[in-house]
């Protein structure tokens, strides 16, 4: 499977929920080249996670803050970051999405030991 190259980021109107369907294929392909790639037979552990990030006021004295900039990326295995999509406000409250892949450090040894781990269990030993 060749990989369709990451998308270029875009800003849109925050109202605009046009990008999802972009996000979600943008997952779906890196989940689905893993899978392909390395095939493990009991399935794998894919998770999608969001996080808010923030401004760091050290210099200020002041803690941490939240902003509405959010990071959503994909996980693989023990919390491999594979894919990622940051979507961070501007001035106008415009959201920016821009889109990261990084297939590259995918552990398969630990892979492996994980799929042995599961059939083990499962059959009870």
């Amino acid at each position: 499977m060749k990989l369709k190259p990451v998308p270029e980021a875009v800003t849109l109107p925050p109202e605009d929920d046009s990008i999802e369907r972009v996000i979600e294929d943008f997952f779906g392909e890196a989940r689905t080249w893993i899978e392909q790639k390395y095939p493990i037979v009991m399935g794998q552990d894919f998770t999608i996670r969001f996080r808010p990030m923030g401004h760091d006021h050290a210099q200020d004295h002041v803690r941490e803050s939240l902003t509405d900039d959010i990071a959503r990326y994909l996980t693989y295995q023990d919390g491999a970051v594979v894919a990622a999509v940051f979507a961070t406000r501007n001035d106008y409250n415009n959201v920016r999405y821009s889109f990261f892949r990084n297939l590259g450090n995918i552990d398969m040894k630990k892979a492996e030991h994980n799929q042995e781990f599961r059939r083990k269990a499962i059959e009870g030993r």
